[in-house]
């Protein structure tokens, strides 16, 4: 064996002694990760503890305070909190910040007594208290703490903002903790005792989230890689001496079979050139996870990432715009929780939550409450807007997933336009007609989605779409790949043991 191959074999056992134990609990949790996810409180639960808008005293828009012809509104929003209506209103006061020369927002808060509207003072501890109870069913509070900075459920930067958070822990056979800013008295996060059991053992472990890490966002980043790029150094290493050995057999005895008598050397050698490849792509996806591919591997001049409020624009609100009547959507839906207003280009919308669903309507027909269908022609403006009035693109109307745009469980709306964009970095957009969804890939993220989702949890059209046989393939690969580690881990020890005997 020369000197190279010396070196590859030695950085091998090094590597796969150092990382073998993580890689093994990357395996493990990431089965537990397709069936327990980190807990979090999504839209659908605010939707369930809103309540439901009482119809009849609700004011035109036009009578609330401060929306002066010369007022730029923001944001708008009315919604039910603690048996009072209150309505969100988002200003520009037209000043001009220093250094940054941008329009200061001032966001008020009113609330709806009777026929009048007052300013709502800040929320009280009673208020808060109430939200928990609600969020809890009829559970005796146990205790309360205020938490000042991010913690163990609270890890994520756009907690930051909330805080100080108040944890609720509640006396009930789950043991339920509800989060809640004390600012605003928002609900940021529910736990259970089941759910905290399995993030314990799948999400927290799996992907380093404890508080000394995931709290720094650049350090839980720079871990991350640095795992991924160790257990790719263990991969490559291996599948290339498990390959040298294959090839030295073949050229000695003219076959391709293992060369190893021993039957927990020939097992290692033979599952390592089965599986080791899905080791080498999970080495490469573990590194690429919180990474972008670099732009100097596949460059691109635009941005990276398109939201809907950039291609939308975000001027705003044009009240006058608004030909229905808001209060005529309570004709149609009887559970209306909130109703916000929202534009996408000139298309005046109101977003509406009706009971555990969210409903997007046409405000620009004055005649009928009718569901907000984005004409292909407002569609066209926007991309134009964004890319420029010269940019040539390519629309079609996509009622199926492609490889690109995909969901097991339908969380990306269709059917939808996929938009190709003619420039360097291949853009591709896809803009949902009914809620105004955009998705933007470029050629860049196009590579991440293969060499990160789809060779990490096999994010690929065929097994999204079947989803027992996308799950058994992992659990097959998982269990094979944990095979080739145990028997190397076995090898490495019962040869340390038997050097310990000849000293």
């Amino acid at each position: 064996m020369n000197i190279f191959n010396k070196t590859i074999q030695k950085i091998h056992k090094v590597s796969a002694l150092v990382i073998a134990l993580f890689f093994v609990m990357w395996f493990i949790t990431g089965i537990v990760l397709l069936y327990h996810k980190y807990p979090k409180v999504t839209e659908e639960d605010n939707y369930g503890y809103m309540q439901r808008i009482p119809a009849e005293t609700l004011p035109a828009v036009a009578q609330l305070p401060g929306l002066s012809d010369s007022t730029e509104i923001r944001n708008l929003s009315v919604s039910r909190n603690l048996g009072a209506t209150v309505w969100t209103i988002g200003t520009s006061s037209g000043r001009k910040e220093n250094a940054m020369d941008k329009k200061s927002r001032d966001s008020q808060l009113f609330v709806l007594t009777g026929d009048s509207l007052t300013v709502q003072h800040k929320i009280t501890s009673p208020q808060i208290d109430s939200i928990a109870c609600l969020w809890a069913g009829s559970a005796a509070i146990a205790s309360v703490d205020t938490l000042c900075r991010r913690q163990q459920w609270i890890l994520y930067d756009r907690y930051e903002k909330s805080l100080p958070i108040l944890r609720y822990r509640f006396d009930d056979p789950e043991a339920t903790e509800v989060f809640i800013s004390q600012k605003n008295g928002e609900v940021v996060q529910k736990t259970t005792r089941s759910a905290r059991i399995w993030a314990w053992l799948g999400a927290i472990p799996h992907k380093f989230y404890f508080p000394g890490i995931r709290t720094n966002t650049g350090r839980w980043k720079n871990v991350m890689l640095a795992g991924g790029l160790l257990c790719l150094a263990a991969a490559l290493s291996g599948m290339y001496m498990g390959i040298y050995y294959l090839l030295k057999n073949k050229r000695k005895h003219h076959k391709f079979s293992s060369p190893f008598k021993k039957r927990m050397w020939r097992l290692h050698h033979v599952a390592g050139l089965i599986f080791g490849v899905f080791l080498v792509a999970w080495g490469i996806s573990g590194a690429l996870s919180t990474q972008r591919i670099p732009k100097w591997l596949i460059p691109y001049d635009g941005d990276y990432t398109v939201s809907a409020s950039r291609l939308w624009g975000k001027k705003p609100l044009q009240l006058g715009d608004y030909k229905l009547d808001y209060r005529k959507i309570f004709d149609e839906y009887h559970d209306v929780k909130s109703i916000r207003w929202q534009h996408f280009g000139k298309q005046p919308v109101y977003i509406v939550v009706d009971g555990d669903r969210e409903i997007l309507i046409d405000a620009s027909r004055q005649d009928r409450v009718q569901p907000l269908e984005i004409s292909k022609e407002e569609i066209e403006k926007a991309v134009r807007r964004y890319f420029g009035d010269e940019v040539s693109f390519d629309m079609t109307y996509m009622e199926d997933y492609d490889e690109y745009y995909l969901s097991a469980k339908g969380q990306q709306p269709l059917p939808v336009w996929k938009i190709k964009i003619d420039n360097e970095d291949g853009s591709r957009l896809y803009i949902c007609p009914t809620d105004g969804y955009v998705k933007y890939l470029n050629e860049n993220r196009m590579a991440k989605k293969w060499l990160f989702s789809a060779a990490h949890y096999l994010d690929i059209k065929y097994f999204v779409m079947h989803p027992t046989l996308r799950h058994m393939s992992l659990w097959i690969l998982a269990a094979g790949c944990v095979l080739v580690i145990m028997t190397g881990l076995a090898i490495t020890f019962s040869k340390e043991k038997s050097k310990h005997k000849k000293i």
